[in-house]
């Protein structure tokens, strides 16, 4: 179920070493970061946060070339790049126990924060996240992916694609508020995916991980979140027969019925 409202708050500014983050923060108790996919920004946890209820201190991050964060923050397309990026905002914002929260593409990327900083992340949190092998709209999609990443890289011919690419988001479903930068970051980012990182990282996990993922799905068939469930660590495991790509908001209730009390469990 979604809430009557959504919680979106203004972002704030964020000052690192090469430029400045926008994030927000609401709630008091635990504190819970929250990663967004691709393309996205802080807004896709908006229904979430709202079932939330402010039970728990919520950062929401905008990935760097995204919802006011400056590109220079992290101007690679790696997902080192990422997840150093959001190691840093964590230093900044002087945060030093937390969980974090990643959907989709930013799943990896919290993959990536919790393997590397085992002593300040206490659990992981993936809502239809990436796994360790390419899905089926990841697999359906690569070869455009590729070919538009490098295309896109020559002088001028960014602006002659602006309106396929435009249309192809939204027929994908993807909110018409991001921008055309933001798509644009959004194809370079998934053409240099490498599953091999995913997978490394997602074996370094040593805490508790909550999953959840919807059958319905267009991206992410079933058996590819049941895969990363069977090798990630114990924890609650969260099936929708129904919800598609953003639980985060079909299943926001749901999700916050069930996160609340296990973050209680965890060892802060």
């Amino acid at each position: 179920m979604t809430p009557e409202y959504p919680s979106d708050p203004s972002s704030q500014p964020l000052k690192l070493s090469k430029g400045t983050a926008a994030y927000t923060v609401e709630g008091e108790g635990q504190t819970v970061v929250a990663v967004h996919g691709l393309p996205g920004t802080v807004r896709d946890f908006r229904w979430l946060a709202s079932s939330l209820g402010g039970n728990v201190r919520l950062y929401r991050l905008n990935l760097p070339g995204f919802g006011g964060t400056e590109l220079s923050c992290a101007p690679g397309t790696s997902l080192q790049d990422r997840v150093d990026f959001v190691r840093e905002c964590l230093d900044a914002l002087a945060i030093d126990s937390c969980v974090v929260m990643g959907h989709s593409m930013g799943g990896p990327v919290s993959m990536g924060v919790t393997a590397l900083e085992p002593e300040r992340v206490k659990g992981l949190i993936l809502l239809a996240s990436v796994a360790l092998r390419p899905h089926k709209g990841y697999r359906r999609q690569k070869p455009s992916f590729q070919f538009l990443s490098k295309l896109l890289r020559v002088p001028g011919v960014p602006l002659l694609m602006k309106k396929p690419i435009t249309q192809a988001f939204a027929k994908g479903g993807f909110s018409s508020s991001l921008t055309y930068p933001e798509l644009l970051r959004s194809l370079h980012y998934v053409a240099g995916v490498d599953f091999a990182d995913v997978r490394a990282f997602a074996s370094q996990v040593r805490v508790p991980t909550f999953m959840s993922w919807a059958d319905d799905d267009t991206f992410f068939e079933a058996v590819i979140q049941e895969e990363l469930a069977e090798a990630s660590q114990a924890g609650p495991r969260l099936r929708f027969d129904v919800g598609g790509h953003n639980i985060q908001k079909s299943q926001a209730i749901e999700l916050s019925e069930a996160i609340l009390p296990w973050l209680k469990t965890l060892s802060w």
